[in-house]
């Protein structure tokens, strides 16, 4: 039987959309007004889906203002959303060089790595959030995404854990919680972790698929059907795992 991975499951995005923190005082007197008029413009074309209007905004108040780290956190949250990942991971970068206690451009950055594939960088910079914010329940999850792909089942276990603990109706924590139970062969715990996303979120197909694995490994074929003709007419996407569960 061919089981399901971690990267099946929905991977998080903390990229805000409103509220990028800006502040009055970001840019120095010195073209301050000019730089803080760009980073208004940026605000205001991402926050109306205009990510390219937004990028070209936000370049502009970084000539401008080249150290103003707004504006490269606002440049890469704009790349991101359209998908250029590398460039927005430079941008995040260069926000931490001017602001290293910039968490949220830490947290972004990891979110990047994340889908970068960068596995081990992504542990990094979500480890070094955790420390100024350990009580962040996304940067949990985040963290465990990045042990899970590296292969740390156990430690990615204990970081959903520990983001569940702290927001115990994060759906997405609960499925990824039973894909690495399933991966340290904790099959009981695995299907209470679906089942608990199923209550929370009737509809989730990941933990239907999740679920039937479990019945599969347990021998449960007419929980298995049931389960499988739910998720078939759910996502079709995630047939086409289900079927590769199944051997078909």
């Amino acid at each position: 039987m061919r089981l399901v991975s971690l990267g099946c499951l929905t991977v998080f995005l903390i990229l805000v959309t409103a509220g990028l923190g800006f502040s009055a005082d970001s840019a120095s007197k010195s073209g301050g007004d000019q730089a803080q008029a760009f980073l208004r413009q940026g605000e205001a074309a991402f926050n109306n889906g205009d990510y390219d209007g937004a990028a070209q905004a936000y370049r502009q108040a970084v000539k401008v203002k080249p150290n103003l780290a707004p504006a490269h956190y606002g440049l890469g949250l704009s790349l991101a959303r359209q998908e250029r990942y590398q460039e927005a991971a430079a941008a995040f970068q260069e926000a931490l060089q001017h602001k290293p206690s910039y968490t949220q451009a830490r947290k972004d950055l990891g979110v990047a790595y994340l889908k970068l594939k960068r596995w081990p960088e992504a542990e990094k910079a979500f480890k070094s959030c955790l420390k100024e914010q350990p009580q962040d329940p996304e940067t949990y999850y985040g963290l465990g995404l990045a042990e899970g792909k590296q292969g740390k089942h156990q430690e990615a276990r204990e970081s959903f854990e520990k983001a569940l603990r702290l927001k115990p109706d994060y759906v997405p924590a609960w499925n990824n919680l039973g894909m690495a139970n399933i991966k340290l062969n904790r099959w009981a715990e695995a299907k209470s972790s679906f089942e608990k996303a199923l209550s929370l979120k009737s509809d989730n197909a990941e933990a239907h698929l999740g679920l039937l694995a479990c019945y599969i490994q347990q021998g449960d074929s007419e929980a298995a059907a049931r389960t499988y003709r739910t998720l078939a007419a759910m996502d079709k996407a995630l047939r086409k795992k289900a079927d590769e569960i199944l051997g078909r």
